[in-house]
């Protein structure tokens, strides 16, 4: 075991509060000093990620002792005589999440709290933020309110603003508590206003329930044939260009050689451009989501039953029955004639009401 031992020169702190003051935001002296209590619950938590632990006391003379202790290691990296730590989960690659903060100890407790879920990216004020998004793709934003250069509404408003970016779920953080402020960042698109003070517990709830909500979302689109965009689903301006995208693919329907290029030159988009908005917007890709209008399409031409299947595919734009069953029951999990079946059956069970 290795200790390692810090004694400072303060007055202490009083016992009741020796099990508060590791905790996020919280500080011994009234009025908070110059700090914004981070700094135990950062080496807190680091120490405990390195398999050790932290213990205050007050010394009897005066003054705070924070003691670390690690398990020894031998030159090898081995712990000596310690049962191994389990390996991290390893992150996603495509996970990715950009934290904003001008206070360095803020960005090191984000990144603690959110490095097993996602790959974290950092920023110190939203234009070097807007120039991490230049260059990179994120899936999750948390950014500070109160920052040099560009603050969070000013970065808030650039996201949004942004066709590319606009549906990236966005978090502020911020000390200023007022009804106000937190209107003027849901107002501007924020998904939520956390103050400052806050608990972990609460951080990351937050972040799960958007990304929960975000993904329901995208397996409704995909799995439910009758799921449609509708108001408040995702941003007015997102669900228009949809609306636009759907337009284009609909004068092309029975055509099978339609695809990607043709979709982005009729939206004057690069088919990246169109990959990443598409993606951000529904979670999957422009070939996918082709596919998927086509087989919802034809879900609605079965159930108003004035084709056969063989017409409806066809007229959806696959030259091969076989295959258009095949993809039917892959995105809605029951072939073309099931569907059709029990479209009837619930007409029929509706009539009995």
């Amino acid at each position: 075991m290795v200790v390692l031992k810090v004694h400072d020169n303060g007055p202490g702190i009083p016992p009741k509060l020796l099990s508060e003051v590791v905790k996020p935001f919280r500080q011994a002296a009234e009025g908070g000093g110059n700090g914004i209590g981070l700094g135990l619950s950062l080496v807190k938590m680091l120490a405990e990620r390195m398999g050790g632990a932290l213990q205050l006391s007050n010394a009897s003379g005066g003054g705070l002792v924070a003691e670390v202790r690690f398990p020894y290691q031998s030159a090898s990296g081995k712990p000596v005589e310690e049962s191994p730590r389990p390996a991290a989960k390893p992150v996603g690659p495509g996970t990715v999440m950009l934290l904003v903060d001008d206070s360095p100890e803020m960005l090191q407790l984000l990144q603690d709290v959110f490095s097993k879920e996602y790959r974290t990216i950092t920023a110190t004020d939203g234009l070097q933020a807007m120039g991490v998004l230049a260059k990179q793709r994120v899936d999750f934003i948390i950014s500070d309110l109160m920052m040099p250069v560009m603050d969070g509404f000013e970065f808030l408003k650039s996201v949004r603003r942004d066709d590319l970016l606009r549906n990236i779920p966005f978090v502020i953080l911020s000390a200023k508590s007022s009804l106000g402020d937190r209107i003027v960042g849901l107002e501007y698109g924020a998904d939520a206003y956390i103050e400052k003070p806050f608990q972990v517990s609460e951080l990351m709830a937050t972040v799960r329930n958007i990304t929960a909500s975000r993904r329901r979302i995208q397996e409704e689109f995909r799995g439910n044939p009758e799921f449609r965009m509708e108001e408040g689903t995702i941003v007015s301006g997102d669900r228009q260009w949809l609306i636009k995208v759907d337009d284009v693919i609909r004068e092309h329907l029975s055509d099978p050689g339609f695809n990607v290029d043709v979709l982005a030159g009729a939206l004057a988009m690069s088919s990246s451009s169109l990959l990443r908005r598409i993606k951000a917007l529904v979670g999957v890709t422009t070939n996918e989501y082709i596919r998927i209008f086509r087989l919802r399409t034809a879900a609605r031409l079965i159930s108003e039953e004035n084709y056969r299947i063989s017409e409806i595919a066809y007229m959806v734009g696959f030259d091969d029955k076989s295959y258009f069953s095949k993809m039917f029951q892959k995105q809605f999990g029951v072939l073309p004639k099931e569907y059709k079946a029990r479209h009837r059956k619930g007409l029929a069970d509706t009539s009995k009401l």
